[in-house]
């Protein structure tokens, strides 16, 4: 099975960039003394914007037990500051299958695109989630 994704859309959020946050992710991650201070890291976006959107995906269930990450790809258009307000909207982009040696795994491919108040393109987040 290839390209077979139900048509899924996520509701959209709203996002306040922090400096609290963005330092609570820099001390979890040891990033404590960052180049660009100001600028947040390339993966913040995957703490504030990444709700799990998987375990709402009808059908799921039908396909194993339990999740699994297989991969997360970040594409920025511009930098991220502390301060930005940025909205996220994830849609399941890709279901296909492969056959491992535990047995058949599916797999799901989340696109979640950024943009700020305006409407402008800020990021891309493409993460890759097996149910098994």
């Amino acid at each position: 099975m290839r390209g077979a994704a139900p048509h899924w859309l996520d509701e959209p959020r709203h996002h306040i960039i922090s400096a609290e946050s963005v330092a609570r992710f820099r001390e979890a991650t040891d990033d404590v003394a960052p180049a660009k201070p100001e600028v947040i890291p390339v993966s913040f976006l995957l703490a504030v914007g990444w709700h799990a959107p998987f375990e709402r995906v009808p059908g799921a269930d039908e396909h194993g037990k339990t999740w699994l990450n297989a991969g997360d790809r970040f594409e920025y258009e511009r930098p991220v500051h502390i301060g930005d307000e940025l909205q996220s909207q994830t849609e399941l982009a890709d279901v296909f299958d492969k056959r491992g040696a535990t047995g058949l795994l599916r797999f799901y491919q989340f696109l979640t695109m950024y943009t700020d108040m305006s409407g402008q393109p800020v990021a891309r987040h493409v993460g890759t989630r097996i149910r098994k």
